[in-house]
């Protein structure tokens, strides 16, 4: 009894994360059963989460349709999209500079393996 307890929670609480907006991937039956660790057919079988998944489902929905008519919603989002590419363009400039000092540090000419970016 207390396994089913604590898979529940962790659905509800799962589907408390989309509906807040904090998970930006789709809402699928066979995500969420892989994500709590059940099967599709367990979560599909309590009519407690079912119902739970489907307001979830329209929520998600609902909150798409007003952010395609809201284009400050569309700006903000597509900002914070822009931001996170930023950070991961700086994160992954950093790690090939770090590269290039240990290769200089190990006296290998790294202009040998990284092409000029001016050129």
């Amino acid at each position: 009894m207390k396994q089913e307890k604590k898979w529940k929670d962790h659905v509800r609480s799962i589907l408390a994360e989309y509906e807040a907006g904090r998970v930006q991937e789709p809402l699928t039956q066979s995500g969420l059963a892989q994500q709590a660790g059940v099967s599709r057919q367990t979560l599909w079988r309590d009519e407690e989460i079912r119902s739970l998944y489907t307001a979830t489902q329209t929520h998600l929905k609902d909150f798409k349709k007003v952010g395609r008519k809201n284009s400050d919603a569309r700006i903000y989002a597509l900002e914070a999209q822009l931001q996170k590419a930023r950070m991961e363009n700086n994160r992954l400039i950093q790690t090939i500079v770090k590269a290039a000092q240990l290769m200089t540090e190990d006296a290998i000419d790294p202009r040998r393996y990284f092409e000029d970016t001016t050129s």
